[in-house]
Formats: structure tokens, C-alpha cells, sequence
């Protein structure tokens, strides 16, 4: 009889490591079953105590003969094509969409322009060719950059020594001034939903895929707390959930929206889907406010203005009486 053993995958390395009924896992915790040369990943079992139930029930299947092991067949040893398409299927599996979307890209990219029917014919000037093929496609040189280095990150799981890089220029980002964000705010009141998603960035500090998926649920009205809190479809950055502090005139503008909301997301699409900053909405913005600087990159203001120690002064002040000259509309 085929032995049914429970693993758990680490945060930070995502390597299996047995499972113990003496270690306390987070919530999000993901379980594995191992039986059979087969891995299992479990879905919706967020405790120790439901993995094992299901290790429990598979491993009573297996001996009843309810359920046979069914082993996929290997793809051919070597073959670019299936080795691709099991990298990016595992890559899926783990990561997330975003990821696997920048994973797909850049391995279909790779592929078409790759004459090698296998990975062991891959070699330095086969690289050299996929950035030659992305040059002629006018890539900008980050972009470059980026889908090579997942080519190289797929060819190194697969023991294929052979590296490249594409050197870009790391553009920095100047602060903005504080006539200039309240310039642009000022413009965002003419379009509350506008205005409420840019005080959101700027008030949390949060990652865009954190504001696309927030329902009004994860916010606690009462201690002025947003909760980053992991979805049915969604899971935060290193599988770790977190407490962000925002100001009272936040707290209130979410409360006004709620009252009329068909949606439990706050800023979703027309249709109800999840939703992040619109770059054209944000280039428009900034037009009406008359910064020219800003046009170029709105999230600045959010990577200039809204991280940790920002975020923690303008919740401070906004909770004192008296209005914060960065923040329009703060009481």
C-alpha cells in the first residue's frame, strides 16, 4: 500500500518540508500530499488539522481501491517545447497569475524565436538571438532585461549553464513637491472615485494587486486599520497578511462609498471585477492639474509618498487636529 505523507511549503523558499502536528502554521499555509512518486497540492485546507483529515481520507481511498494512482506520463527527456509547458503548469500552480503571465511571455517569446528542439542544444548565441529578436520588436531595454532573465531563471532549473544579461539604465525618480501633489489631488476631486483610489495608494502604501483585490470587509472602521488579507483568488506578496494604519479622513470617505456600493470590492471595475490605478485615468489627472513632471510616472507620487515611513507621518497628522498640506480633503 502507497504511503500518504504531508508536506508544507515554506513562505520564504516554498521548499517541502514534513509537516508535524508541533508546529503552529499560519492560516495561509500551503499543504502538500506526497504518495505514490506523486505531489498533491491541497486546495481550501488552511490548518494542520484539516491536511491531515484529507492525507487521512486519501490514504483510506487508496486502500479501499476508491482511488488509483494515475501517473502522467513524462514529457520526452529534454524536449524544449514540454519542458516549457510543465514550467510554466508548475509556475501556475505556485505562483501567482501576475507572475505567470511574465513567466508565459517571456518562454513563448524565447520559444518562437529558438530553432533548438531541445534544452541541451541551447546556447549563448541562442540567447543573443531571442534579445536580437526583442530589439527588433522595440522593447525598451528594462523590458529586455526582464524576459531574459526568466529565460535564464527557467534554463538554470533545468541544469542549463548558459547566462546572459541586458544592461539598462536604472532611471531614478525625483520626489515631488508638495504644491505639485496638491496640485493633483485638487484635480482628483472632481472625480471622487479618482480621488479616493490615489488617497487609498497614498495613505496604505499598499502594492497595486493589495488595492485591486481590498473589500470593504478587510477595513476596520472603528480602529482605523486596513487588513491585507488573503483571497479565494488572491494571496499577498510572500503569503504574508499585515495590519496598514489610515487616517480618519479615509476611514470616512470608505464609509460615504460603502453606503452606496454594489460591490464588495471597493474599487472595482463597471462589471464588478477587480480594478487597479488607470494610467490613462492618471495621465489625464495630472494634465488638468498642470504638472508636467507628474505625467510621466503617477506612481511616483505612491513610491515617493507612500511607503512605510510616509504613511506612518501622514496617519499621525491626520489623526491630530488640523489639515496636512499633502492631503486635500484631510479633516
Amino acid at each position: 500500500m502507497k504511503k500518504v505523507s504531508l508536506y508544507v511549503r515554506e513562505h520564504s523558499t516554498r521548499k517541502l518540508v514534513r509537516a508535524n502536528s508541533k508546529t503552529t502554521y499560519p492560516m495561509d499555509a500551503t499543504f502538500v500530499l506526497r504518495y505514490g512518486g506523486k505531489w498533491e497540492t491541497l486546495r481550501g485546507h488552511h490548518t494542520f488539522a484539516e491536511a491531515s483529515v484529507a492525507a487521512q481520507r486519501k490514504q483510506l481511498n487508496l486502500f479501499t481501491g476508491e482511488e488509483t494512482i494515475t501517473l502522467s506520463p513524462r514529457p520526452r527527456s529534454g524536449a524544449l517545447d514540454s519542458s516549457i509547458d510543465a514550467y510554466l503548469d508548475s509556475t501556475a500552480e505556485h505562483k501567482s497569475h501576475k507572475t505567470w503571465l511574465a513567466y508565459s511571455k517571456a518562454l513563448r517569446g524565447f520559444y518562437a524565436s529558438c530553432r533548438c528542439a531541445s534544452l541541451a542544444a541551447i546556447t549563448l548565441e541562442t540567447l543573443k538571438a531571442f534579445v536580437s529578436k526583442m530589439r527588433k520588436e522595440n522593447l525598451s531595454d528594462r523590458t529586455i532585461a526582464n524576459r531574459l532573465a526568466n529565460v535564464v531563471c527557467f534554463l538554470k532549473t533545468h541544469k542549463i549553464d548558459v547566462s546572459l544579461t541586458h544592461p539598462y539604465v536604472e532611471k531614478t525618480v525625483r520626489a515631488y513637491r508638495e504644491d505639485e501633489v496638491r496640485a493633483f489631488f485638487k484635480a482628483c476631486q472632481k472625480y471622487p472615485e479618482q480621488w479616493l483610489l490615489y488617497q487609498f495608494f497614498l495613505c496604505t502604501g499598499a502594492r497595486e494587486q493589495e488595492v485591486m483585490h481590498v473589500h470593504y470587509s478587510d477595513i476596520d472602521y472603528k480602529d482605523s486599520i486596513y487588513n491585507v488579507t488573503a483571497k479565494a483568488n488572491w494571496r499577498p506578496k510572500d503569503l504574508a497578511e499585515r495590519e496598514i494604519p489610515i487616517p480618519t479622513h479615509l476611514v470616512e470617505a470608505l464609509q460615504e462609498r460603502r453606503k452606496t456600493a454594489t460591490s464588495k470590492l471597493i474599487f472595482p471595475m463597471p462589471k464588478g471585477k477587480h480594478a487597479g490605478p488607470h494610467p490613462l485615468a492618471g495621465r489625464s489627472l495630472t494634465a488638468r492639474a498642470s504638472c508636467p513632471r507628474l505625467q510621466s510616472s503617477v506612481r511616483a507620487i505612491i513610491i515617493r509618498y507612500g511607503g512605510p515611513r510616509w504613511t506612518l507621518r501622514l496617519w499621525a497628522d491626520c489623526r491630530q487636529p488640523g489639515s496636512n498640506p499633502l492631503l486635500p480633503g484631510c479633516p
